[in-house]
């Protein structure tokens, strides 16, 4: 019977389109399941990427915090030591300056006493030379009378200055 050769061929045909179905079905879900465990795989690397970047990130940030804080407290240093030079600096040439007021003061004080001294020595020969003219001025007019008939030339009297006068 032809009929049930057919059915007989369908029925292998049927069998055969089912085993390569199956197989096909097989075959899809073993490379499903693969995928599936090379993918939570890659999510477990990813996972543990992101710990490792995170921790990175974290160390990184603790890192640069705390040179922040180093630099902060260098600056901090740095500027108080700037300061305490600068002051440094100042009282030396506040003293520098002091010591040449003082120079210039002794060196006015020296120059004054000599000016005195010049002066004292002045009045000195002044008042020697008044009294030598006083003499002179006596003994003329005493010898003066007897010699100014003679025709000696007698000296005027000194005029008062307000110098004469008050020194």
């Amino acid at each position: 019977s032809a009929g049930a050769m057919t059915a007989e061929r369908r029925q292998q045909d049927a069998e055969l389109m089912a085993e390569r179905w199956q197989e096909d079905l097989r075959r899809v879900t073993a490379d499903r399941d693969r995928l599936a465990k090379v993918l939570a795989e890659q999510e477990n690397l990813c996972q543990q990427l992101r710990g490792e970047v995170r921790q990175v990130k974290e160390a990184a940030a603790e890192e640069t915090s705390a040179l922040h804080e180093k630099l902060s407290l260098r600056e901090k240093e740095w500027r108080e030591a700037n300061v305490e030079l600068l002051g440094k600096r100042e009282g030396e040439w506040s003293q520098k300056v002091t010591l040449e007021k003082g120079k210039d003061k002794d060196r006015t004080a020296l120059i004054l006493r000599r000016k005195e001294k010049d002066l004292a020595v002045k009045e000195q020969q002044l008042s020697a030379a008044r009294a030598r003219i006083a003499e002179l001025e006596q003994s003329s007019l005493v010898g003066g009378r007897a010699s100014a008939a003679a025709g000696d030339c007698v000296l005027p009297p000194l005029l008062a200055t307000p110098r004469a006068r008050g020194s």
